[in-house]
């Protein structure tokens, strides 16, 4: 049976639990050291009701594990390592540890039980191979077979006892025998119970059809685990990181989407009948190809209209569990921008047009920070509200498709197709490496350079 042991912080409030199950007892008598698993309280729970809730569903699922093996009494499994790993990067960005975070749940299942040092590269081959099925979608449902019915009848058992030997309640058993979509964990639960593999008794659908997880998100997920073990190898001083031996699905990058020239100009000349905030918007990111999170992080302070420059020095964005926040910009590098005449003379124009909005605002501390895009209550405005707009604006206007990122693409390819060198594009990208450039932009490149051929040709030979 599980059992919980609440950990307070300073101030006295519970924030994690040490769940752990009885093993038993050695030949003299004397308890067994427990399994152990230790249960942070997230952020968004507030209420006692709703962390018991989960700490009871974590106890149950921790528990389950344990009677199946998958639970090492040993102090060095996969699953430690990793949250070791995520410890120790707390100092990086919040989106990246919460990205990391979010790899867990399927690490843990699948193989976090595995003792690292006993990790071979074919766990994680068969852990990626598992990732690409329909079933590893958090999407994805289970649909009982015929098979269910007759291994339950074979085994001679009723609803009440299925349910009790697959820890769920009998309604849920009745639900699935009547062919209705469960979890797949409910389904592993009862494919488990009746010793049987899932694909023996339920089909799995999703609406990702036979596809599961992109090569991409596999990817993510390989790259991790490497950065895990690696760090464990070096601590342990070991030779060999199973993550350098392991195939990872090959991804295929696409050629990024960009505007043409004329396309910009058709968008601006639109825009002129639309709200000024918009406008700017939009006119921001075609003229310097900054990131949507970086357009939302600047603020008045961060302009210098006598140089007609732009400091981008934060980026605004939005994590699950963590809800809108400001942080540095991706590469931790802030930057400096020049800005047309005309951007500087438009946001100028916004800049009276907001402060004249302002006089009439009596709330306290309204927009204190001084951003330029601003919610009604003087917040700062979620990044994702914008490809909402620019989704009804294409549609309304019938423009060429439009997402913010396509405008920063656009300024790389027109500076690269003009000449300017690779150094300068990247550093106004706010890429810390030219080899990020190359990477997202080599076919804009090669284009470029046989534009460049064709200059030198028309120069020689007077073509």
């Amino acid at each position: 049976m599980a059992t919980a042991v609440p950990y307070k912080d300073k101030d006295g409030q519970i924030v994690s639990y040490q769940i752990q199950v009885f093993r038993g007892r050695d030949s003299s008598g004397k308890k067994l050291k427990p399994y152990t698993e230790s249960w942070k309280v997230p952020e968004t729970y507030k209420s006692e009701k709703a962390i018991k809730k989960a700490l009871e569903k974590e106890m149950g699922a921790f528990e389950a594990r344990c009677k199946e093996g998958k639970v090492s009494i040993e102090a060095s499994t996969l699953s430690e390592c990793c949250w070791r790993y995520i410890e120790l990067k707390s100092g990086n960005k919040k989106k990246s540890i919460a990205f990391y975070e979010s790899l867990m749940p399927r690490i843990e299942a699948e193989i976090g039980f595995i003792r690292w040092d006993k990790l071979k590269p074919k766990h994680l081959d068969d852990f990626y191979i598992k990732l690409q099925k329909p079933e590893s979608r958090k999407d994805a449902k289970a649909i009982a077979k015929d098979q269910l019915l007759i291994e339950r009848n074979h085994q001679k058992l009723t609803n009440k006892a299925l349910a009790e030997a697959a820890g769920i309640c009998s309604n849920t058993v009745t639900l699935a025998l009547k062919k209705h979509k469960v979890n797949i964990e409910t389904a592993q639960k009862l494919s488990t119970a009746l010793n049987k593999e899932l694909s023996e008794l339920f089909d799995i659908v999703s609406p990702g059809g036979e596809n599961g997880l992109s090569a991409k998100t596999v990817h993510h997920y390989h790259t991790f685990l490497h950065s895990v073990l690696e760090m464990a190898r070096k601590k342990e001083n070991l030779a060999f990181n199973p993550a350098s031996a392991a195939t990872a699905p090959t991804v295929t990058h696409k050629e990024a989407e960009f505007f043409e020239i004329d396309e910009i100009i058709q968008i601006r000349q639109t825009l002129e009948k639309y709200p000024m905030k918009y406008r700017v918007m939009i006119c921001l990111l075609a003229d310097t190809g900054i990131r949507r999170g970086e357009l939302f992080g600047i603020r008045w302070s961060a302009i210098s209209f006598e140089r007609n420059e732009i400091l981008i020095n934060r980026n605004v964005q939005r994590v699950k569990g963590l809800g809108l926040f400001a942080d540095t910009p991706k590469g931790r590098r802030s930057r400096t921008i020049h800005i047309s005449e005309e951007m500087a003379s438009l946001l100028l124009e916004y800049k009276a047009y907001q402060e004249k909005e302002l006089a009439y605002i009596e709330i306290p501390q309204y927009n204190k920070e001084g951003y330029l895009f601003i919610q009604e209550n003087g917040n700062v405005m979620d990044p994702n509200s914008l490809n909402i707009w620019t989704k009804k604006f294409e549609t309304a206007e019938g423009l060429p498709h439009i997402y913010p990122h396509k405008f920063r693409h656009s300024q790389a390819s027109i500076l690269l197709y003009s000449g300017i060198d690779l150094i300068t594009v990247a550093a106004r990208l706010g890429h810390n490496q030219t080899s990020t450039t190359t990477d997202i932009y080599g076919h804009v490149l090669q284009k470029a350079d046989q534009h460049a051929s064709d200059m030198i040709a028309q120069a020689l030979y007077g073509k």
